[in-house]
């Protein structure tokens, strides 16, 4: 890897309008070290199953601009939604080995989807139910349920107002807790991978770095 000027967050919502995409980018744009990143948001078409395709989404995302990198690789920092992460698993596994590296997965309600990677994957999910739940299909040491319990849309239309709890897995077999908002637990998780990638040694524009240390 080389670097965080080569990063960007695709954004892959699910079944729906893609306006609901737009709160994702919200969140992204308030945050002074992402808003720094290229945002790009599939789907554009209204209820498009284009999701659900790993080469789907690959093609889409080669006609879409990326930053220019010297050595030809991106890094990606993916957040998707439902059966979005369908798609965007098939996507990331690829792409990771042959194009760049995923930063990071982050996971909305990605419910009956394996998520074994070899790059950091998060799971956000409506309930605590679902959250439980899937984990049996692959999750990482830290994740994030809503609570009070929401709808599933929800957690994707309107994260800016969701509020819920922070797991932590222990060696020892449980879970610590702490309080978080969606906005929270994504920047703060999106920034750590930013991070994690210097130490593997990244240097970031000088900016991104002090933005960096500022914030974490």
């Amino acid at each position: 890897m080389s670097h965080l000027d080569q990063a960007a967050i695709l954004v892959i919502g699910g079944m729906h309008s893609p306006g609901h995409n737009m709160n994702l980018s919200l969140i992204a744009t308030g945050d002074p070290v992402l808003r720094q990143l290229p945002i790009l948001s599939f789907p554009e078409a209204a209820s498009s199953v284009g999701v659900l395709s790993p080469y789907g989404l690959l093609q889409w995302l080669e006609h879409h601009p990326l930053p220019q990198a010297q050595d030809g690789l991106n890094h990606l920092l993916i957040w998707a939604f439902s059966a979005g992460c369908v798609g965007a698993i098939g996507l990331a596994h690829y792409w990771h080995r042959y194009r760049g590296k995923i930063l990071g997965f982050f996971a909305f309600d990605g419910w009956g989807v394996p998520l074994a990677a070899p790059f950091p994957i998060y799971r956000l999910s409506h309930d605590r139910f679902t959250h439980v739940t899937s984990q049996w299909l692959g999750a990482g040491a830290v994740g994030f349920y809503a609570d009070p319990p929401i709808p599933h849309l929800q957690l994707w239309s309107q994260p800016i107002t969701t509020q819920g709890w922070q797991t932590t897995r222990l060696l020892t077999g449980g879970e610590d807790r702490q309080r978080r908002s969606v906005p929270e637990f994504l920047c703060y998780w999106s920034r750590q991978s930013l991070i994690q990638a210097m130490r593997l040694g990244e240097e970031p524009p000088s900016s991104v770095s002090q933005r960096l240390i500022t914030n974490d």
